[in-house]
């Protein structure tokens, strides 16, 4: 275990060591004017309570529009690209996902672990939903049929700790999806390590590893989607598989470039293979579902 000292010191090489490494990378660049880009000084900071598992959270008000508020998730290197990506792909698809902005800290950074930082739209008064209040309030929920669609995304995206769904103003949301796709914590935080080890450059060695996971994975992704389908039919109400099934054509109508467009957003804070990462693992995917579409198609699923 690492001492509160040690933990400081690795906080700050390693926040160097990306920043050293965007400045290499954005030195053509510029930042987008977006509505996707928020600025940290725009906003005033509080601490937020929170029993999950994200570690310590701000809740940022914008200084000229008290109305518009966001979460600030920072602890874990993974919240800012898992949590952007799904929003914005959700939301492209018509599933109502909390929306995620991308922060610029200015002058803040002490406050913040790194300075990957996403925010999310705080629903304020929203209210946790399970299955059985939903189908008590269907009648007073506009976008019922997206409980089901969100059941087929955490499975279409790879989540690793279930779905935490909320109703706010007569419609429902999903937050939390930092535990998504193939991309973690645990292979983002060695890019900040250009030397080598053992004769082996961790850097390049974590760079591979993060691309290998974007890979297409055919065979083993259609055997967990249809057991994922088989699981569905015999825990819920066969009359909602059609809003399940339908995500995955949902899916196909994200293209490369709504990808490629979010990407350029994410990499103006991210490792530029952090959007190679998410290009071509969605690429892949889409692959993925085109071949589960037509065993559908040709009858050869059982649904």
């Amino acid at each position: 275990m690492y001492s509160d000292k040690d933990k400081i010191e690795i906080r700050n090489y390693e926040r160097e060591a990306f920043r050293t490494l965007k400045k290499l990378e954005n030195k053509e660049k510029k930042i987008p004017s977006s509505k996707d880009i928020l600025y940290m000084n725009d906003f005033i900071l509080e601490e937020f309570e929170s029993d999950g598992d994200s570690g310590k959270l701000y809740l940022a008000t914008n200084k000229y529009n008290h109305a518009e508020k966001y979460i600030l998730k920072h602890e874990y290197y993974d919240c800012a690209c898992n949590e952007f990506m799904y929003s914005k792909i959700g939301n492209k698809m018509g599933i109502k996902i909390a929306p995620v902005k991308l922060f610029i800290l200015n002058d803040l950074e002490d406050k913040f672990k790194s300075d990957f930082v996403c925010g999310i739209k705080y629903l304020e008064n929203c209210e946790h939903i399970s299955l059985k209040k939903l189908e008590q309030e269907k009648d007073k929920i506009k976008n019922w049929q997206d409980y089901f669609k969100m059941l087929c995304l955490e499975c279409l995206f790879e989540e690793s700790d279930g779905i935490e769904v909320v109703k706010y103003n007569n419609e429902i949301y999903r937050l939390d999806m930092t535990a998504s796709f193939k991309i973690s914590d645990f292979y983002i935080h060695p890019l900040a390590y250009n030397y080598k080890y053992n004769g082996i450059n961790i850097r390049e060695f974590a760079t591979k590893n993060i691309m290998d996971g974007s890979m297409q994975r055919t065979e083993y992704r259609i055997h967990r989607w249809k057991s994922d389908i088989k699981y569905f039919t015999n825990n819920y109400d066969k009359k909602y598989l059609k809003d399940y099934m339908e995500t995955f054509e949902l899916f196909l109508n994200v293209s490369e470039e709504n990808i490629e467009e979010w990407v350029n957003i994410l990499t103006i804070i991210y490792p530029n293979v952090i959007g190679d990462y998410f290009k071509q693992y969605f690429k892949n995917l889409k692959l993925d579902v085109e071949q589960l579409l037509k065993l559908k198609e040709k009858e050869l699923l059982a649904i």
